[in-house]
């Protein structure tokens, strides 16, 4: 049971209070310049060195540049705040900005939840008896209740008690926390929040594009996955959960929509990608699965939103660049879910430049290809490059490809090998 509560606690604050800021900017060319704002989904918590965040994939997609300002742990107030107190520097990206995208939100509603169960918790006695004599007034007054915190308040004996003696008052409190959670905090201070962000965001740029994500659902398991290693009681107190989640989420879905001056990128669908078999997908974009369990977006799921904002934005390219590389690259492509896979191959492209066996990989095969097919061209023989694979080898934009270019190639894969971590349009910008 205290894993089961682990884990939903865990998940029930999507991202922990975290104080680590990210801020970076890359160059991918000419093309739009994008801002990256919000929390730790935005900021790329949990990704690799060689990863790529979304904000990352769609500044290389449509080569242009990202200006990344996330911070790990924010709240709508906390951005805000961010955008109140930009530095001259951050007015003048913002003020040539093409595209605003933001993640926010999610911290609010989790830490609005959390409270509320650690409430809840404390009148159903289950908490441990150093915490037992905490009242409602002690944890109004803690300033940024973290859900990992309230956990190590739980005792597991405790709970196990009181799920049994009444598993249906366990159900409804859930609900009513739902319930509580979207007047209390959705309505009350996070949309108003969002609207004043935007407002302060037009009033440096009246003409920038700003696009805010919904909020996925973390709590969304392969089908058999929870039932493979746990009890039908685990399994109900998911669901109660899950269901719990899923109407907070939806709620906030909708309000967003009526937010004025933005665009929303349906990252909540996305990663659901609800089948005619009633199965979500969630699991597939996060670890929730993974030995080490996080409910951050995998490389997978950054993959996914990039898709989903680039579908926003609207923009076409035939190259698809990183973002079909991380695809080609997929162990498990076969499992992709087909709502997502749609949204994909309506921007993936035709090819990625330098990636011409289309692998997922830009190595020395690539340039041993561009070799034996120029090879093939000099001597007047039959060439076999498809007309994608042409437009893959030319790296160096010369409507040719020869030499030059497998050397080009060669010199980006021996970067990427030792100390690089660069796409190949940021390696050609150098």
């Amino acid at each position: 049971m205290k894993k089961l509560f682990s884990a939903l606690m865990s998940a029930a604050l999507v991202f922990s209070s975290l104080s680590a800021v990210s801020a970076s900017a890359e160059n991918y060319g000419d093309g739009k310049n994008l801002i990256v704002l919000g929390d730790s989904i935005a900021a790329g918590y949990g990704l690799s060195d060689k990863e790529f965040d979304y904000g990352r994939l769609c500044a290389d997609y449509l080569g242009g540049n990202v200006e990344n300002y996330a911070h790990s742990g924010d709240t709508t107030q906390d951005l805000l705040d961010v955008v109140g107190n930009f530095s001259s520097a951050q007015n003048t990206a913002v003020g040539q900005a093409d595209v605003v995208i933001i993640s926010i939100g999610a911290n609010d509603l989790m830490q609005g939840f959390a409270r509320k169960f650690l409430k809840y918790a404390v009148s159903a006695d289950m908490l441990s008896d150093e915490y037992s004599s905490l009242t409602d007034g002690d944890i109004d007054a803690m300033e940024k209740i973290n859900v990992l915190s309230v956990r190590d308040m739980l005792d597991e004996d405790k709970i196990k008690a009181a799920v049994a003696k009444d598993p249906l008052t366990f159900a409804a409190k859930l609900r009513i926390m739902g319930t509580e959670v979207d007047a209390e905090v959705t309505q009350a201070s996070v949309m108003p929040n969002i609207q004043k962000t935007v407002s302060e965001l037009k009033a440096i740029n009246p003409n920038v594009r700003i696009i805010v994500q919904t909020i996925y659902n973390p709590l969304e398991f392969e089908t058999g996955y929870l039932e493979a290693s746990h009890g039908a009681d685990y399994i109900r107190a998911v669901d109660n959960v899950r269901r719990v989640f899923k109407n907070v989420l939806n709620l906030f879905s909708q309000q967003l929509n009526n937010i004025e001056g933005i665009e929303v990128a349906d990252i909540c669908s996305e990663f659901a990608s609800l089948d005619e078999n009633s199965a979500y997908y969630s699991w597939y974009f996060t670890n929730m699965q993974a030995e080490k369990t996080d409910i951050h977006p995998s490389q997978k799921g950054h993959l996914a939103i990039a898709v989903n904002i680039l579908n926003v934005i609207g923009e076409k390219n035939e190259n698809g660049s990183k973002l079909r590389q991380i695809y080609n690259s997929l162990p498990d492509k076969e499992k992709y879910p087909a709502a997502a896979l749609a949204n994909y191959e309506n921007v993936c492209g035709t090819y990625s430049l330098g990636d011409v066996n289309d692998d997922g990989k830009i190595d020395s095969n690539d340039a041993s290809a561009i070799l034996k097919e120029y090879s093939l061209f000099s001597t007047r023989k039959d060439t076999t490059f498809t007309k994608a694979q042409k437009k893959s080898a030319d790296i160096n934009n010369d409507d040719f490809y020869d030499a030059r270019d497998a050397s080009t190639l060669l010199n980006y894969y021996g970067n990427i090998s030792t100390v690089g971590n660069d796409t190949i349009k940021k390696y050609l910008l150098k």
